[in-house]
């Protein structure tokens, strides 16, 4: 099957997916185009739940809403304390 054969065909079957199922496809294609330049131990890092994650971390670090210092030990500590 030719490039644009192929193409045809994926898009073909994209445009049947359901939105859920279309959020994984692009998940799927980040991870094809992440797969070559990340280590495949840390794909998961940089995926977009991930990083949300991560945003939430920060800003909830800004907001000064943590338990200790924003370590490990640190909330080992402060919890001993409690």
């Amino acid at each position: 099957m030719t490039k644009s054969g192929l193409a045809n065909e994926v898009i073909q079957e994209i445009r049947t997916l359901p939105p859920s199922e279309l959020r994984e496809v692009r998940a799927y294609v980040y991870f094809l185009k992440a797969r070559d330049t990340i280590d495949p131990t840390q794909l998961y890092f940089w995926s977009k739940r991930w990083q949300a994650w991560e945003r939430e971390a920060e800003a909830d670090k800004r907001s000064r809403r943590l338990v200790g210092n924003g370590t490990l030990k640190g909330l080992l500590k402060a919890l001993k304390r409690r």
